[in-house]
């Protein structure tokens, strides 16, 4: 399982979305994510997608964290290309193109995917809106947890280590803990994972229902 794939994936969906507070989470976490990564499918960038949903605040973030607004998506368009609003526009401009291709003509072109992320979207959905205009969020949806994880069997490391997981989206939720936890744990892999004392934590479902200080254990099996 590539770990490092799916937090470029959860990013670009993260920015697709314009959630601009677990986007500094993650890359805070994750300082050496590429935050230039492409899709395979069509060559977005996580700029792309908050260029195109028009996400400022998320746009100003990914530039400062150094993502490349000249990156062109595999039909050739830029972040500047699928945005359609003028003044957000004008911070994407290429300042090293003298080539650059209609803007007019781009804006309401159809997407060369939908991913699952906004084709069946997790409400409520997270908008760039002030907080104070979004409807009550219920704790699940926003709720970031502290979880304490050791390695089982381990007679050199009886310690847990104490890392926050925020359980939002929970979809593709398992994956994140699994990478959060190969993170925290310096390990490369999960063989199964178990809710102590004795509940195996194996699907998104699972992971919704982990509460504040849940001790998890990380089993290993030998060779």
């Amino acid at each position: 399982m590539n770990f490092e794939k799916l937090d470029e994936e959860l990013l670009r969906e993260l920015a697709s979305k314009g959630d601009i507070h677990q986007i500094q989470t993650l890359l805070s976490n994750k300082p050496n994510l590429n935050v230039n990564s492409q899709n395979a499918m069509n060559g977005w960038t996580a700029l792309h997608w908050a260029a195109k949903r028009n996400h400022t605040q998320v746009v100003e973030y990914l530039l400062e964290k150094g993502a490349n607004k000249d990156i062109q998506a595999n039909d050739k368009l830029t972040p500047a290309h699928v945005c359609n609003n003028e003044s957000l526009r004008k911070i994407l401009e290429s300042n090293t193109s003298d080539n650059n291709a209609s803007y007019e003509s781009t804006v309401n072109a159809i997407l060369p995917i939908i991913p699952n992320y906004l084709r069946h979207p997790v409400f409520p959905y997270i908008s760039s809106e002030p907080r104070s205009n979004l409807p009550n969020l219920s704790a699940n949806d926003t709720q970031t947890i502290t979880l304490l994880c050791r390695v089982a069997d381990d007679p050199s490391e009886t310690d847990y280590v104490e890392f926050e997981f925020n359980k939002s989206p929970i979809i593709g939720s398992f994956e994140r803990l699994q990478s959060n936890i190969c993170h925290e744990l310096d390990i490369d892999h999960i063989d199964k994972l178990r809710r102590l004392p004795c509940v195996r934590v194996r699907n998104d479902r699972d992971v919704e229902r982990l509460k504040d200080n849940h001790m998890l254990e990380v089993i290993l099996i030998k060779q």
